[in-house]
């Protein structure tokens, strides 16, 4: 790993199913952190519509090296009353 490169982990949940990141992924900021984790928040989505019903919630973890989680993105679905 780059010294100036941290390490980060993208979990995602899908409902109650949860995908863990075991590899992680090098990046030079939080901030880029930030921008992967709505890019694969969005991808999810995407690849979850379903054609009828309700989208599950989708969410994304980010976690550092130490597995200690440092922020979520997320997309809930709409609750009726």
């Amino acid at each position: 790993m780059s010294p100036e490169m941290a390490l980060y982990y993208f979990h995602s949940r899908i409902g109650d199913f949860l995908a863990e990141d075991s590899e992680g992924t090098e990046l030079p900021a939080i901030d880029v952190a930030r921008q992967e984790a709505a890019t694969i928040l969005a991808e999810l989505v995407r690849d979850e519509l379903p054609t009828e019903g309700r989208l599950p919630d989708v969410v994304v973890d980010v976690a550092d090296r130490q597995q200690r989680e440092l922020f979520s993105v997320e997309m809930r679905s709409a609750r009726d009353n």
